[in-house]
């Protein structure tokens, strides 16, 4: 099997090849660089998204799943 690259969702901001590793400011957590590692090690391309917004592209590309909840609109 072949792979072209990785993708990371997290539940803080993501930014090109940062991400904060906190959603909540007062926790203070360091800003950790997640890309460059996992490119290292694997030799693939790494992208970083916010879990909302890949749920959000997920329902627009593929739909939604039967039997996974309702939404609010």
């Amino acid at each position: 099997m072949m792979f072209e690259g990785i993708g990371i969702t997290l539940p803080g901001r993501a930014g090109p090849g940062i991400a904060e590793a906190g959603v909540r400011a007062e926790l203070k957590w360091p800003v950790v660089d997640l890309k460059t590692p996992f490119e290292r090690a694997t030799g693939l391309d790494v992208e970083l998204e916010n879990a909302a917004n890949a749920c959000v592209l997920s329902e627009v590309w593929f739909g939604k799943r039967e039997g996974s909840g309702t939404w609010w609109w």
